[in-house]
């Protein structure tokens, strides 16, 4: 079969790693695999996965973030020429962004297309005109992928009729085995420096108010983004610059991670947080607020594999870290269950999924 993906670029973000993750996985099986780079490879902060990609797969750059000059009509029949070089089977395009360009530009070819949501339908994107698009684009489309049953229950019946949901793999080479012995005393957490989705600010307040009882601990936030600027204000607001860190994007995030204390996911709404899944596979303590769409819900069971606390709340997020904080022996009991997860989101299984559904579409 061969399959071409469709994805904005290669950065270090959530979508991205699914993607590398299957199109690995899928090359392995014999099934060629070409990956469509609509906003090419971007440089200086913000670092790619593109060393992870199997060699087999074929990269190609639409060229159109290095043009400005671009029409939308000219976008759209770049798209269309290469995708029709490429001749695939099917093409699956990641994210409402993608989407919402990649079905224009091939309306009217014999290609099926599958669009896959990576977020909460219910918040993302947030601006009107794009949500809009996607109402009107989306009826073009064959099939459709969802990380959980609430993103489903979003769109129309017609729509969940053709649809899938196929939450993300956690790939096991990547995960380091679990730590044994006393841990660092940093409490961790990894993800774009987003707030409006992140919520990080929730985070240096709940930290906040443990700091005095735990001096001896750090809050350490992996990853980077457009509000580091506005987060680092707010550190230096609670008087927390010796406490707070922001080092910036790992390739490694789960060896990074894998000794700290603590892993907190403090966001308001998420798709399936790969973060959240790392840290359980590399058998850590977790909390998590318990946001839309359902991915934390799916993945973590109150009391058993971890903590969930509600969105947006101070006062709950922080008494969910004292608890894991102050009571080890369960943490580790929770942490031990949560390494579960590996086998319950093993590539070869969330692949197997991809791969059953999509082949519909080439029989077709």
């Amino acid at each position: 079969m061969k399959v071409a993906f469709v994805i904005g670029s290669l950065r270090f973000s959530g979508a991205e790693r699914v993607l590398i993750s299957i199109a690995n996985e899928m090359t392995k099986k014999g099934n060629q695999i070409y990956i469509l780079l609509l906003n090419g490879i971007l440089t200086g902060r913000e670092e790619t996965y593109t060393d992870g990609l199997d060699p087999r797969i074929i990269c190609i750059d639409a060229g159109l973030a290095s043009n400005n000059s671009f029409s939308k009509i000219q976008r759209m029949l770049n798209i269309r020429k290469i995708i029709n070089k490429v001749h695939p089977d099917v093409v699956v395009s990641f994210g409402v962004e993608c989407n919402c360009i990649l079905l224009p530009a091939l309306f009217g070819c014999r290609f099926p297309v599958v669009v896959s949501e990576r977020n909460d339908p219910k918040i993302y994107p947030f601006k009107k005109t794009l949500r809009i698009r996607r109402k009107i684009l989306y009826c073009s489309a064959k099939g459709y992928v969802f990380q959980t049953e609430e993103a489903k229950a979003f769109f129309s019946t017609s729509i969940q009729s053709q649809a899938a949901v196929i939450p993300n793999p956690v790939a096991a080479e990547n995960i380091p085995t679990p730590y044994s012995g006393e841990r660092r005393k940093d409490i961790v957490s990894v993800g774009r420096l987003d707030d409006k989705q992140k919520n990080y600010k929730l985070l240096f307040r709940a930290f906040a108010l443990l700091a005095s009882d735990y001096p001896e601990y750090h809050l350490v936030i992996y990853g980077e983004g457009p509000d580091r600027p506005e987060l680092e204000a707010e550190i230096t607001k609670l008087n927390l610059t010796n406490r707070i860190f922001m080092p910036g994007a790992e390739a490694d995030v789960p060896h990074r991670i894998r000794d700290a204390a603590l892993f907190v996911l403090s966001s308001n709404f998420e798709g399936m947080p790969n973060a959240l899944i790392e840290a359980m596979a590399v058998g850590m303590p977790v909390v998590s607020t318990n946001c839309p769409c359902g991915g934390p819900e799916f993945l973590i069971n109150h009391g058993e594999n971890g903590l969930l606390a509600p969105v947006d709340d101070i006062q709950e997020l922080a008494l969910a870290m004292r608890d894991i904080l102050e009571n080890p022996v369960a943490a580790e009991k929770m942490a031990h269950e949560a390494r579960k997860i590996l086998q319950q989101l093993a590539p070869e299984k969330i692949t197997l999924m991809w791969e059953q559904y999509i082949e519909g579409f080439v029989e077709r």
